[in-house]
Protein backbone atom coordinates (compact mmCIF):
# COMPACT_ATOMS: atom_id res chain seq x y z
CA UNK A 1 0.00 0.00 0.00
CA UNK A 2 1.25 3.60 -1.03
CA UNK A 3 2.54 5.74 2.30
CA UNK A 4 0.13 8.52 3.52
CA UNK A 5 1.03 11.74 4.44
CA UNK A 6 1.23 12.61 7.79
CA UNK A 7 0.14 16.72 7.91
CA UNK A 8 0.74 18.94 11.30
CA UNK A 9 -2.23 20.98 12.00
CA UNK A 10 -0.13 24.06 11.20
CA UNK A 11 0.28 22.58 7.83
CA UNK A 12 -2.69 21.78 7.12
CA UNK A 13 -3.88 25.06 7.99
CA UNK A 14 -1.33 26.66 5.90
CA UNK A 15 -2.45 24.43 2.74
CA UNK A 16 -6.09 25.41 3.67
CA UNK A 17 -4.90 29.28 3.11
CA UNK A 18 -2.41 28.54 0.31
CA UNK A 19 -4.51 26.84 -1.84
CA UNK A 20 -7.44 29.28 -2.81
CA UNK A 21 -5.17 31.65 -3.24
CA UNK A 22 -2.89 30.14 -5.87
CA UNK A 23 -6.47 29.21 -7.79
CA UNK A 24 -7.08 32.46 -7.49
CA UNK A 25 -3.88 33.67 -8.79
CA UNK A 26 -4.64 31.45 -12.35
CA UNK A 27 -8.16 32.18 -12.29
CA UNK A 28 -7.56 36.21 -12.38
CA UNK A 29 -4.67 35.38 -14.95
CA UNK A 30 -7.47 33.77 -17.43
CA UNK A 31 -9.84 36.31 -16.70
CA UNK A 32 -7.49 39.22 -17.69
CA UNK A 33 -5.94 37.51 -20.34
CA UNK A 34 -9.84 36.52 -21.52
CA UNK A 35 -10.86 40.07 -20.63
CA UNK A 36 -7.75 41.60 -22.83
CA UNK A 37 -8.71 39.80 -25.66
CA UNK A 38 -12.43 40.71 -25.68
CA UNK A 39 -11.20 43.91 -25.69
CA UNK A 40 -8.93 43.89 -28.13
CA UNK A 41 -11.29 42.28 -30.62
CA UNK A 42 -14.02 44.42 -29.61
CA UNK A 43 -12.16 47.53 -30.07
CA UNK A 44 -10.55 46.60 -33.40
CA UNK A 45 -14.06 45.84 -34.38
CA UNK A 46 -15.49 49.27 -33.61
CA UNK A 47 -12.46 50.71 -34.54
CA UNK A 48 -12.78 49.60 -38.17
CA UNK A 49 -16.52 50.44 -38.30
CA UNK A 50 -16.28 53.84 -37.02
CA UNK A 51 -13.89 54.41 -39.70
CA UNK A 52 -15.52 53.08 -42.73
CA UNK A 53 -18.62 54.69 -41.67
CA UNK A 54 -17.61 57.98 -40.02
CA UNK A 55 -20.19 60.02 -41.95
CA UNK A 56 -22.87 58.14 -41.12
CA UNK A 57 -22.16 57.93 -37.62
CA UNK A 58 -21.74 61.65 -37.24
CA UNK A 59 -25.48 61.87 -38.90
CA UNK A 60 -26.87 58.80 -37.02
CA UNK A 61 -25.94 60.86 -33.66
CA UNK A 62 -26.90 64.61 -34.92
CA UNK A 63 -30.45 62.94 -35.85
CA UNK A 64 -30.76 61.93 -32.15
CA UNK A 65 -29.36 64.87 -30.69
CA UNK A 66 -32.19 66.45 -32.75
CA UNK A 67 -34.95 63.97 -31.55
CA UNK A 68 -33.58 64.32 -27.84
CA UNK A 69 -33.65 68.09 -28.14
CA UNK A 70 -37.23 68.03 -29.32
CA UNK A 71 -38.80 65.94 -26.98
CA UNK A 72 -36.84 68.30 -24.60
CA UNK A 73 -38.80 70.93 -25.77
CA UNK A 74 -41.92 69.07 -25.80
CA UNK A 75 -41.41 68.00 -21.96
CA UNK A 76 -40.70 72.00 -21.19
CA UNK A 77 -43.68 73.24 -22.58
Amino acid sequence: MGKRFEFSPLRARILMMIGPVISAIFFGLYSCSFIYYTLKEGLSFWLDMIRDNFMFILFFIWIHMSLVESIYRMIKK
